[in-house]
């Protein structure tokens, strides 16, 4: 049992216990981050804008072949594409841009489509494919 040995009273104080990498160091400044820029509130729009115009593809695609309501697959496609888009993509900047303009591109685009339900109507012309003609009309008021 030879040999000197040291207790945690006989060590420095400043000395803790474990790696060199996890003793607590000292914090600087924290620098604020800088707005966004117009480029980004830009990138962010177009993005938006693009994914919105395939889910409203997609849902009419749907509603011609399904009859799938629009207001309901609109709603959920562009809800599975900004939960998709929050859980897998980056989390900087453009990426919470794009995050807000799709919740706010899905909330009026719901209430918009739940709006015009009556007006939008299939005609088929008799074809025997699933192809179908989508028309807007405005009701007789």
């Amino acid at each position: 049992m030879g040999g000197k040995q040291f207790t945690r009273l006989q060590r420095s104080i400043s000395w803790k216990e474990g790696r060199y990498g996890k003793r607590r160091r000292a914090r600087g400044v924290k620098v604020a981050p800088k707005p966004p820029t117009l480029l980004e509130y830009g990138l962010g729009l177009i993005s938006s804008i693009v994914a919105v115009a395939f889910v409203l593809a997609m849902a009419f695609i749907l509603l011609g072949s399904f009859q799938v309501p629009m207001y309901i697959s609109y709603g959920a496609l562009l809800a599975f594409v900004g939960a998709g888009g929050l859980i897998l993509g980056p989390r900087d900047r453009l990426g919470i841009i794009v995050a807000v303009g799709l919740t706010l591109f899905w909330i009026v685009g719901v209430i918009g489509l739940f709006l015009i339900r009556d007006e939008i109507q299939l005609h088929r012309h008799e074809h025997r494919n699933a192809v179908s003609r989508i028309i807007v009309q405005s009701r007789a008021r």
